[in-house]
């Protein structure tokens, strides 16, 4: 029905008789469909297609999008259907376990082997097999490949199939929905709580790593047979910005409504902006189900329009007022008794995540959560019942607006219609007249957008601090290192495909060794991706009049490169590097001198000069370059108070300046900062509680405070200090087991530990020197020239009791020098004699 439904009158029809159905009870439609006749029979077909897509993103987008994004939907064919026993990837497809309107998935096993654990295969429908389907799955699998949580169902891995259509492997939950694993096994308000804490702890853990999932319901929620939940699905979940809100993309404006609207929040009805609190309602939504077996609203028809209408504006009923005796009996109770359980402080927990204000609800998941603990552990809850006032205010001021409301929905309505069919035609001719020109330039782009930008940087940076990602991280650049070198060799290429080529070879030189997070040890290829970098970035960035996005780009690369080239013992020529970034940066943020992230992107780089002139052995210059770049952290804060990015440098600040400090002898001063930046950090973690930067933070400060104790002969303080130290270390390696310097972090702790015991005569030395010995080993052996390890290796001989180890200690801290002769850190060590002589 192409012509039918792009002609403006038929249109119209359609539309109309779409919202007559919709209205209807979903049970209803199909007959209702069936029945039509006269004029209105030639749109039977068309509606039907129209209805099965109703709640999925291909139907929202085309209702969206006009005529022509209509028809092409009705004309549409049909996603081709998979078969038991039909191999995807590595993989053969056993029995569907379900579909939705972003994907459907499947039961599979690696190559059909039944001796290997089952997997859940999800391949997108919708939008087809298309870069639309390859966009969504490539963002959901970034999301998951972030997320680490015993509650949140594992993602395996991202793969295509022969004929290039994308699909996710992931972690085959064999469970039931959260509210029928409840009824199965008749569990009372208490035990579906605790569960239900579960879910929250999940929702929580994916806000702290910026993703908002956005479409939470009881299908979504899987419990074990063991009583284990898993949060599944993230298809249409979205990542937070830096001012709380999920931010819209074009790939996210067409999936954003293909959430399930008996759970959807008042902002996702009326098409606002998302924030936490949305996923916060539609937690409340869920709770009211699991505990009472109904919905928070009461419905007469039970139509779309109407259920959409209760969200925003009709008041919802106490669970304990909604009980029914069929629910109480599942969990064998009385009605009575089940209704005086949920009156009070149950009541009131659900009510307040259930606020149409977002500012009502909880705060954030976590404080939601605390108050089921609290229910739990006999406590009073921080919510407070609604008082008759505030419920009178409430009804007044949706009732005021309630006529002009209407008059503004019907007058958009109206006049959107129009200037949509009227751009929709202009917009087709210009595409015709535009189509030639951009062809090459939309493929080449579409190329490097569909496998760089999405594999190296959304996906590299997605999993950077992610819990067991280094191999993951290790398959990404293989992966993409010969797609750039093929992109990089063509001579057409232009300034933001150049710029764009930087920075892929840019993230997979860190990936590969970066002394800033986890990496892969590959010095010698980071090495010849930077300068792969630099080659592309330095004609356009050095030349007279370059535009500032080359002048960044340059600096991004010339400072990556620098910290690269310090941990290889280079101390000149990362000087020579921090230099220029700094040059570069410096100009930048006098062309823009109002702009805070310029500035703040200068104050980084100055603070890699200060670890720069460490290494030069010029200790006071690289106190005073630490302190100055504190101070404009300080500054910064206090322009914007509310940026993690601003709170971080600033503990930065105090953690650097202590540290230099240390290096000059002044315990006493570095006491302070480094108790300020515990404090500063507490306060970060309360908005990223499993940041890998503020944990790896954590271990740092305890450990120097434990050292400067233990210089001082405060034993029982270095205790306190080493013991938190080795809490947050150990946290670490257990996230990712191949974290390379989590491990020789958690053995420089073990290492202080056992002279710590040695002093207290506890008899624990030996075992922490042995745990030590065994993980430095362990590393070397994986990582012989691993400076980092090799002195972390002298650091633990070199205070054994053995004078063997003391020996091997100096033999080992002289190759060292030898081998990096540039390094004023090797030249500082010492290693006491057998006599107890320096």
């Amino acid at each position: 029905m192409p012509e039918a439904s792009q002609d403006p009158a038929r249109y119209r029809r359609l539309l109309d008789l779409l919202g007559n159905a919709l209205d209807l009870p979903a049970a209803a439609r199909a007959a209702w469909v069936d029945a039509l006749s006269g004029d209105n029979a030639e749109f039977r077909e068309p509606l039907r297609r129209l209805l099965s897509h109703q709640s999925d993103t291909r139907g929202q987008a085309a209702i969206d999008g006009g005529a022509g994004a209509m028809a092409a939907l009705i004309d549409e064919p049909t996603t081709p259907a998979f078969v038991a026993g039909q191999q995807i990837g590595e993989y053969t497809l056993e029995r569907p376990l379900g579909e939705g309107g972003m994907g459907v998935v499947w039961l599979a096993r690696r190559h059909g082997d039944s001796a290997r654990p089952p997997v859940a295969i999800k391949i997108p429908t919708g939008f087809g097999h298309g870069p639309a389907a390859a966009d969504r799955l490539s963002r959901e699998g970034a999301i998951l490949a972030s997320l680490n949580h015993p509650n949140i169902a594992r993602l395996i891995e991202v793969g295509a199939t022969a004929e290039g259509s994308p699909f996710l492997v992931l972690e085959f939950i064999d469970g039931l929905p959260l509210p029928a694993f409840c009824d199965a096994r008749s569990l009372n308000v208490e035990a579906r709580l605790a569960l239900f804490v579960q879910v929250l702890d999940a929702v929580a853990y994916a806000h702290a790593m910026l993703v908002l999932h956005r479409d939470l319901k009881p299908a979504n929620v899987l419990v074990t047979q063991n009583g284990e939940v898993k949060l599944l699905d993230f298809g249409i979940a979205k990542l937070i910005d830096d001012s709380g809100n999920a931010a819209s993309t074009q790939l996210t404006r067409l999936a954003g409504r293909a959430f399930t609207p008996d759970f959807a929040s008042p902002e996702q009805i009326a098409g606002e902006t998302l924030t936490v609190a949305s996923d916060i309602y539609s937690l409340g939504v869920m709770l009211f189900h699991l505990l009472t077996g109904e919905r928070p609203y009461k419905l007469k028809r039970g139509s779309a329009a109407e259920l959409e209408e209760a969200i925003l504006s009709a008041d919802t009923g106490r669970p304990s007022a909604v009980v029914t005796e069929a629910f109480a009996a599942r969990n064998l109770q009385s009605t009575r008794a089940l209704r005086r359980v949920l009156a009070g402080d149950v009541d009131t927990i659900v009510l307040k995540a259930l606020k149409k204000s977002r500012a009502d609800r909880y705060g954030s998941v976590l404080a939601f959560k605390d108050d089921i603990e609290r229910y739990l552990a006999g406590k009073p809850v921080l919510a407070t019942p609604d008082s008759s006032g505030y419920r009178l205010r409430k009804f007044i001021g949706r009732n005021r607006l309630a006529v002009g409301a209407v008059a503004a929905v019907l007058l958009a309505l109206v006049t959107g219609m129009a200037v949509a069919l009227w751009q929709a035609a202009e917009a087709r001719e210009q595409a015709r007249v535009a189509a030639a020109e951009r062809a090459r330039a939309v493929e080449r782009f579409n190329d490097v957008r569909a496998i760089a930008n999405s594999l190296i940087f959304e996906v590299h940076d997605a999993i950077q601090y992610v819990p067991g990602a280094t191999d993951a991280r290790g398959l990404l650049t293989k992966k993409a290192v010969a797609f750039l070198d093929k992109l990089a060799a063509d001579p057409s290429r232009d300034a933001a495909l150049t710029r764009e080529l930087a920075a892929g070879y840019q993230k997979i030189a860190e990936a590969k060794n970066y002394a800033l997070a986890a990496n892969l040890g590959d010095a010698a290829g980071a090495n010849q991706n930077h300068e792969q970098a630099l080659q592309l970035m330095a004609p356009l960035a050095r030349r007279d009049g370059a535009a500032p996005e080359d002048l960044a780009m340059l600096a991004n690369v010339a400072l990556s490169y620098s910290v690269s080239q310090l941990e290889q013992g280079k101390v000149a020529r990362a000087a020579e590097l921090n230099r220029e970034g700094i040059a570069l940066r410096r100009r930048l943020a006098e062309l823009a001198p109002a702009n805070a992230d310029r500035r703040r992107d200068l104050l980084a780089a100055e603070s890699y000069m200060a670890n720069v002139l460490n290494e030069l052995d010029d200790l006071p210059g690289a106190l005073a370059a630490n302190e100055a770049v504190h101070a404009g952290f300080r500054q910064l804060v206090k322009e914007e108070p509310k940026s993690a990015r601003n709170r971080w440098g600033h503990i930065c600040g105090y953690s650097n300046t202590a540290a230099m400090l240390i290096h000059l002898g002044n315990d006493a001063a570095a006491i302070p900062r480094l108790q300020r930046a515990i404090e500063l950090a507490d306060e970060l973690s309360v908005d990223k509680p499993d940041h890998y930067s503020i944990l790896t933070g954590y271990g740092h400060y305890h450990q120097l405070q434990g050292e400067i104790a233990l210089r001082a002969g405060d034993l029982a303080g270095a205790r306190r200090a080493l013991d938190q130290a080795l809490k947050f270390r150990r946290g670490l390696v257990a996230r990712d087991a191949k974290d390379f310097e989590a491990g020789i972090n958690l053995a420089a702790t073990q290492a202080k530990l056992a002279v710590l015991s040695e002093r207290q005569g506890n008899g624990a030395a030996a075992a922490a020197r042995r745990e030590a010995r065994s993980l430095l080993k362990s590393l070397l052996q994986e990582r012989p020239a691993s400076r980092r390890a090799q002195v972390a290796w002298v650091e633990l001989l070199a205070e054994s009791p053995d004078c063997r180890d003391r020996t091997e200690a100096q033999a080992t801290l002289d190759k060292l020098r030898a081998t990096y002769p540039e390094l004023a850190s090797l030249k500082r060590m010492r290693v006491a004699d057998c006599k107890g002589r320096a």
